[in-house]
């Protein structure tokens, strides 16, 4: 049988040869689109669900949202395991499937199952939501925003709403998140004492802003040869002239004097409440950007192509004005950029445990070769193996 099948390889050479360079093209080709990441991404099937209720502690958390959002989740097919962390004011809820379930279609099932639960929580408690479609190692590049002339409230503002726009464009990009800064808000600072003096309270200046925050639409008027679109405006406006509509915003009338919001509070710019803070080399804040890789996405091609070029390319895309003095530097291979804050820890980079995996890989195989040799010197030398098993 290998004597006919040598003999057929021999009078068919060309066949042989081209049958040869084909596997020899396709096993290139196949290595060049091969997924390569620095660690094996062996994460389950698995959904998170998030959900903050701002004012609960973590008893009431698990009472009246974790243990309404499981009882629901634990009748799905194919689900191996269901675990939750409540703390104050959050609730995770991780809906584990078997390996073989397609990470959308398990995503679908817990997306239907929610509905149910949402309704067993009380009303305005909290909004669950599902998380980006990643793992642990989703984790796969860094960047940071640096500005001389930029506060950390307008370097928050220009990545929120500039950079992670451009960097989710990206294929394999599933969200970026943001750490470091302050975010921008609206914030009306209230003054209790005039309050006090002209009858008001906390609820009607709440109730007043979210009232005079909406249009109305009032159909339309017929002309001979076109239609009047008739609406009142009366949205706040955004940037600085928001400030001024929320100043003017009426709350009572005093003997046919209007009462209005500048005169109990000072309206202005001001940051969210947050628990850490970025550093840089010990040089101050900055604000700092880590990408969120979709499960399943080849980090090779995501990193080296797509993403560089998006980052490389983003400054370009924004408005000159807007974002001048700001500087996007990557930091993918710079471990000095610290995380501050309960829960956070320093991002560490896989690019740099990589070089030391493949010498630690280098070591064992030469130790192997070596054991080998050692073996088969002992076979062959007889006493040599007492020698060496001293």
């Amino acid at each position: 049988m290998i004597d006919q099948i040598i003999d057929s390889a021999l009078k068919q050479r060309f066949l042989v040869v081209v049958l040869g360079l084909s596997i020899v093209v396709y096993g290139v080709y196949s290595t060049l689109r091969l997924n390569v990441d620095a660690f094996p991404d062996v994460t389950n099937v698995q959904v998170v669900i998030n959900s903050e209720a701002p004012g609960l502690a973590a008893v009431e958390v698990e009472q009246l949202i974790t243990f309404p959002i499981e009882s629901v989740m634990n009748g799905l097919p194919d689900v191996t395991e269901v675990r939750s962390i409540s703390k104050t004011g959050l609730s995770v809820v991780t809906v584990v499937f078997e390996d073989d379930v397609d990470t959308y279609f398990a995503r679908q099932l817990v997306l239907e199952r929610l509905q149910v639960a949402k309704e067993r929580i009380p009303e305005g408690l909290a909004e669950p939501e599902m998380g980006p479609i990643t793992t642990g190692l989703g984790q796969i590049y860094k960047y940071i925003l640096v500005g001389e002339d930029k506060t950390a409230m307008e370097l928050r503002t220009i990545n929120d709403w500039f950079v992670k726009f451009q960097l989710r464009t990206v294929p394999g990009v599933t969200d970026v998140l943001s750490f470091g800064g302050e975010v921008r808000q609206y914030q009306v600072r209230v003054d209790p004492n005039k309050l006090f003096k002209y009858k008001l309270t906390l609820a009607d200046l709440h109730e007043a802003i979210a009232a005079n925050n909406t249009n109305a639409g009032g159909w339309y008027i017929e002309g001979e040869h076109e239609q009047l679109v008739v609406r009142g405006e009366g949205r706040i406006r955004g940037a600085r002239a928001g400030l001024t509509d929320i100043e003017n915003i009426v709350l009572k009338a005093v003997d046919g004097t209007p009462v209005y919001v500048r005169d109990v509070a000072e309206v202005g710019y001001g940051g969210e409440i947050r628990q850490g803070a970025v550093t840089m080399n010990g040089q101050g804040e900055v604000v700092m950007g880590i990408v969120l890789q979709l499960k399943g996405a080849n980090t090779k091609k995501v990193i080296g192509v797509r993403l560089a070029h998006a980052v490389a390319h983003t400054p370009h895309g924004l408005d000159e004005t807007r974002v001048a003095g700001v500087l996007l530097e990557l930091r993918a291979q710079t471990p000095h950029v610290h995380v501050h804050g309960p829960g956070l820890n320093a991002i560490g980079n896989a690019r740099l445990h990589a070089p030391r995996l493949l010498q630690q890989l280098l070591a064992a195989l030469r130790a192997t070769v070596a054991f080998d040799q050692r073996t088969q010197q002992a076979e062959l030398g007889g006493g040599q193996l007492q020698l060496l098993a001293r």
